[in-house]
């Protein structure tokens, strides 16, 4: 009986099962990559950045909500400058008003950079990660192009989150931070795993 138990545990670490153990395992491995994981705001801005109503019809001022929830945030700070038109023939010296966008100390320290196979560094506001939560069902293994794969759907767990994104102000002012947690850990997933020497890992 001591032989078969011991056999047991050993068939049970065995990498190479299709297992969820193993399919976890090897997603979350993936899932370490930069950014693969990551929660991050969308929308973003461009800072340090710049609204202007000297061409703007009847003198309003472009619309600055993205930019003012930022502000509220205390990611971002905005101060309002004067520049001036030079006259020309047709028209006389005009004043317009420029709104200036620049990240505080805190926007600064909350700005995440991301590596992008098309765009290069990619710069915004990632909070959150997240790993595998639950399998839900996997393909049966089968042989594909030489490897052997599986098809794996699972739905997140969210493991880490940035301290910034969970100050009153922020989430008053930037409600898309509360609310891609909550659609991340409902949003399936399907990942691509394939056997190797060593075990399963993500199918590249």
């Amino acid at each position: 009986m001591l032989l078969l138990g011991a056999l047991l545990a050993g068939c049970g670490n065995d990498p190479k099962a299709a297992n969820e153990a193993n399919f976890t395992a090897a997603i979350d491995a993936g899932l370490g990559d930069p950014g693969s994981s990551s929660v991050c705001l969308a929308n973003v801005p461009t800072f340090p950045g710049q609204l202007s109503d000297q061409y703007a019809y009847g003198g309003a001022m472009p619309d600055s909500s993205r930019y003012d929830a930022f502000v509220r945030a205390g990611l971002a700070e905005e101060r309002t400058v004067i520049g001036t038109q030079a006259a020309t023939f047709f028209a006389p010296a005009r004043h317009f008003h420029i709104k200036e966008y620049r990240l505080t100390a805190a926007g600064r320290s909350a700005l995440t950079t991301q590596k992008n196979a098309f765009l290069g560094d990619v710069q915004g506001f990632c909070y959150a990660s997240y790993r595998v939560g639950k399998i839900i069902n996997f393909t049966e293994p089968e042989d594909l192009m030489g490897m052997r794969v599986t098809q794996v759907r699972w739905v997140p767990k969210v493991v880490t989150v940035a301290d910034w994104a969970t100050s009153d102000r922020a989430t008053s002012a930037l409600p898309d931070i509360k609310e891609n947690l909550q659609t991340i850990t409902t949003q399936e997933k399907t990942t691509a795993l394939a056997l190797t020497n060593t075990g399963w890992e993500i199918a590249r």
